[in-house]
């Protein structure tokens, strides 16, 4: 089995978004495919040694953003319907019992 690299990425500022600590840190640890840690450059160099230091050149490192691309009203629309697409349902009576059953939990009105 191959040994993970480590990798620092540095020279920019990192955003953590930690609700529990500094927003932002001077360096970001990666060890094959997760983040590992955030801190200072020196904290992470002495952590990590050996570490594939990667200067990111004063730009900004943000934490991954994996986007879902819903459009709010739609979501919120299919949050609020009875679902009666196929292969969910194979004939009209299972379209209807997934109706009734949908009436029977929703309030009146």
């Amino acid at each position: 089995m191959a040994q993970e690299r480590d990798i620092v990425l540095a020279g920019g500022r990192v955003f953590t978004s930690a609700s529990d600590g500094p927003p932002w840190a001077e360096a970001l640890a990666i060890r094959g495919d997760r983040v590992t840690a955030v801190g200072s450059l020196e904290e992470l160099t002495a952590g990590f040694a050996g570490a594939e230091v990667v200067n990111v050149g004063d730009r900004t490192v943000l934490p991954g953003l994996i986007d879902a691309h819903n459009h709010f009203l739609a979501t919120g629309e299919s949050l609020n319907s009875v679902d009666v697409r196929s292969p969910g349902v194979a004939s009209i009576d299972d379209v209807v019992d997934r109706l009734t059953a949908a009436a029977r939990e929703t309030a009146s009105g």
